[in-house]
């Protein structure tokens, strides 16, 4: 009986000891770089240029076991285009207009990660986000980049 019960005190020391290597929750925040182009199919609308930008968030992980687990957090995010066009009244005129757009995301997904490699850990992340827009801005400007009143057709 004595044996028994050492021998069952040494499995839940060792479960205890083992489960404990890693920390089932980690919280963070990240930020990362944004490349924002339009591609456009019309004839009347032409392309313009790229913008660059930064998003921000956080981030929630939950292992529920070492190296699977559920990611989730929020995100704000920056979208940027321009695009021009030609506005005919009496005379021609093009247009170009910026579309700033701001997002809230809430993201959803599971992670998986290998063992550590030396230094180097491989972590994939696959999953959905729900984007909620927060705020919108449409600016358009003449051929001398002077703003002006949105265009009426």
């Amino acid at each position: 009986m004595k044996k028994t019960f050492l021998t069952i005190a040494f499995v839940i020391v060792m479960t205890i000891s083992a489960s404990a290597q890693f920390k089932p929750f980690q919280f963070g925040l990240k930020v990362e770089p944004g490349v924002n182009w339009s591609k456009l199919n019309s004839e009347h609308l032409y392309d313009s240029k790229t913008s660059l930008n930064f998003n921000w968030g956080f981030v929630g992980n939950y292992y529920f076991v070492e190296n699977y687990g559920f990611s989730t957090g929020f995100n704000v995010r920056f979208m940027s285009g321009e695009y021009s066009f030609d506005h005919t009244t009496t005379t021609t005129t093009k247009i170009r207009r910026t579309i700033k757009n701001q997002y809230l995301e809430i993201p959803i997904g599971l992670i998986m990660r290998t063992e550590k490699m030396g230094d180097i850990r491989i972590i994939g992340n696959i999953g959905y986000g729900l984007g909620f827009l927060l705020n919108s801005k449409e600016r358009n400007y003449d051929e001398n980049d002077n703003e002006i009143a949105a265009p009426t057709t």
